[in-house]
């Protein structure tokens, strides 16, 4: 049953990503953008610090195709970095990959139907453990008229898996909360954040709020500021306590942008 899912994953995967990229009437855009940090420490040196380097890249990128009756949105986040301390072995210290395929029913009412699918795993170790989410409810958008910014938030039932290797799958059904916000500043600055929640009916919450910043610095070079909130709850062990288990990450990268600049979608 493990091994099938893997393989209904992997096809998933591959359909979504051929959609945006081979299919006319798709609105793309994306980041592709890396970081870098090398620090040389003499051996006289009185502090504690070592010498050390490390890297990642980032990629995020949207396609959307907007029809008459539906339109149908794909996400992809992906980053992956290495650190190495004092010579030692490069030890990975990011690896996330993110994807997600939704499709609306448009309507002349306010709010509209939407269903979507969404997983979080990494690259390496492919689907191992990895958490996928499906979901039904409503959406409703805002600020429509508007050239600038863009808000849309879902409220619906989900059907949450995490799987891992010799270890029992882990199913939640659960209420879900997502509300995302673009804002284009002006022709060079831009502002995206994502919020999404997470009720187990038997269980506790989790949320993850993702904001990022992005600058043109010139036609090819953009500069990105990301800032991750989170929080998982976790049935093993003692129920976590607020604030202290929220976990936060910082990141700053260059890198090149496509459409990014553009109206929201």
């Amino acid at each position: 049953m493990y091994k099938n899912t893997k393989r209904r994953f992997v096809l998933f995967c591959f359909i979504i990503l051929l959609a945006g990229g081979l299919n006319a009437g798709w609105d793309t855009d994306g980041y592709i953008g890396a970081q870098g940090g090398l620090s040389v420490i003499s051996d006289n040196w009185s502090g504690e610090e070592t010498n050390s380097t490390g890297w990642s890249v980032k990629v995020h990128a949207t396609a959307v195709k907007k029809e008459d009756r539906y339109k149908v949105s794909n996400i992809l986040r992906y980053e992956y970095g290495k650190v190495s301390v004092g010579g030692a072995d490069e030890l990975e210290k990011a690896d996330e990959l993110y994807l997600e395929s939704s499709g609306v029913l448009v309507t002349k009412a306010y709010v509209r139907p939407y269903g979507s699918v969404n997983t979080r795993t990494q690259s390496t170790d492919f689907f191992d453990p990895a958490t996928l989410t499906e979901s039904a409810g409503l959406e409703a958008e805002f600020l429509t008229k508007s050239s600038v910014s863009s808000l849309i938030t879902r409220l619906g039932i989900a059907f949450k898996q995490n799987f891992q290797t010799d270890r029992e799958t882990l199913k939640e059904v659960g209420s879900e909360w997502n509300t995302e916000y673009k804002l284009n500043l002006n022709e060079k600055l831009k502002l995206t954040s994502r919020l999404e929640f997470f009720t187990a009916f038997d269980a506790g919450t989790d949320f993850r709020s993702e904001n990022d910043i992005y600058y043109k610095l010139s036609d090819i070079i953009t500069l990105q500021a990301g800032y991750v909130v989170l929080h998982e709850y976790s049935e093993i062990g003692p129920r976590p306590d607020l604030p202290e288990d929220i976990q936060t990450k910082f990141s700053l990268s260059a890198g090149i942008s496509y459409n990014l600049f553009t109206k929201n979608k």
